[in-house]
């Protein structure tokens, strides 16, 4: 975005302007989407300034009505020594929860940020965490050899190959004890 986008509203357009805009909003001359493009703002903007206009026209205030603010930027520029901490918190194998991280930004700078915007920090300087890959538990069910005894009595009973269980590992009885349920060898057992 160019510097034009972040000089307020009032200031970029009159506010005898920007009433008769509204005013024609009103009248039904024109639309939202067309003010929209007059005034340079979002469709979303324009509803809430016509919202603000039609509580001074239901107050009598009409003429006198300006735009108020939209907001603007008013993020805090980050002091050095809190960028570093965050670099080098998030950096870190693992990296520092985004919570940790803000908390840790307040207690040693008195900086106070919420860890959303620890987040979107790390997201815009590519420091955010890498998703964890987790094993799927259906993949580490042992597979009996090809051609054995095994193999066919397996595909038509099910769990847990009948008679001599070789092929039952420790990552196979874990599923099951996972899953709150045990497997026929282990029942066998007891």
């Amino acid at each position: 975005m160019d510097a034009k986008h972040y000089v307020q509203l009032r200031r970029r357009h009159g506010a005898g302007f920007v009433r008769h805009l509204m005013a024609g909003i009103q009248a039904g001359n024109i639309n939202t989407r067309t003010a929209a493009e007059e005034l340079e703002v979002s469709v979303r903007r324009v509803q809430q300034i016509y919202a603000d206009y039609l509580e001074a026209w239901a107050q009598g205030t009409v003429a006198e009505w300006a735009p108020g603010r939209s907001g603007g930027n008013w993020s805090k520029k980050l002091p050095e020594p809190v960028e570093a901490l965050w670099r080098k918190m998030l950096s870190a194998r693992p990296p520092a929860p985004y919570a940790f991280v803000a908390s840790e930004s307040l207690r040693r700078f008195d900086f106070a940020v919420d860890r959303a915007t620890v987040r979107r920090w790390a997201i815009q300087h590519d420091l955010t965490h890498r998703k964890r890959h987790r094993p799927r538990l259906d993949r580490l069910t042992p597979q009996p050899a090809a051609g054995s005894r095994e193999a066919s009595t397996r595909s038509s009973q099910g769990a847990c190959p009948p008679a001599v269980h070789t092929n039952c590992t420790s990552q196979y009885r874990r599923r099951f004890r996972a899953q709150g349920e045990s497997s026929e060898h282990e029942k066998a057992k007891l």
